[in-house]
């Protein structure tokens, strides 16, 4: 049976470029330390969404932008842990 070669001692074709997702592991912590101000966006129109289009708007449009940026911390974060 072959042996588990570390990271190290991979063709680097094989392995993931995380800075496709984020170039630097600083530019992760911004995006994480962002959280708090996109839920407030998006917390800031809880109980108002039927007063008007225009809030319902910005509630989907600010819970876009939560989700991507958690999806986007989640998956770095997953497969970082995995190399």
């Amino acid at each position: 049976m072959a042996a588990v070669k570390t990271r190290s001692e991979l063709d680097e074709a094989l392995t993931w470029d995380l800075s496709l997702i984020y170039k630097s592991e600083e530019d992760w912590e911004k995006d994480f330390a962002s959280l708090d101000g996109l839920l407030a966006d998006f917390l800031k129109c809880r109980g108002k969404l039927d007063q008007s289009a225009r809030i319902l708007l910005d509630a989907l449009e600010a819970d876009d932008r939560l989700y991507l940026i958690l999806e986007r911390l989640y998956v770095y974060a997953h497969l970082k842990a995995d190399e």
